[in-house]
């Protein structure tokens, strides 16, 4: 099984896991920051199997964690 189909998985279950958890909170501005991050999460690794030239899933979550300062 590849890496991408794999992570695809994981994140449609995530995705199905957290839709209910904040389905419960009734926060819209928490479920658009959720599925925003996961919608560039998914089109990344859509992207990526497709063989597009783009920045890769780990990519952006490293460039994340530099701009917050929580990279060592």
């Amino acid at each position: 099984m590849s890496w991408s189909i794999l992570l695809l998985m994981i994140l449609l279950l995530v995705a199905v896991i957290e839709t209910r958890q904040l389905a419960r909170l009734h926060s819209p501005r928490d479920m658009a920051v959720f599925y925003g991050f996961w919608g560039i999460a998914a089109a990344a690794t859509v992207a990526d199997m497709a063989g597009l030239t783009q920045i890769r899933p780990l990519d952006w979550i490293r460039g994340f964690m530099q701009l917050t300062g929580l990279a060592a």
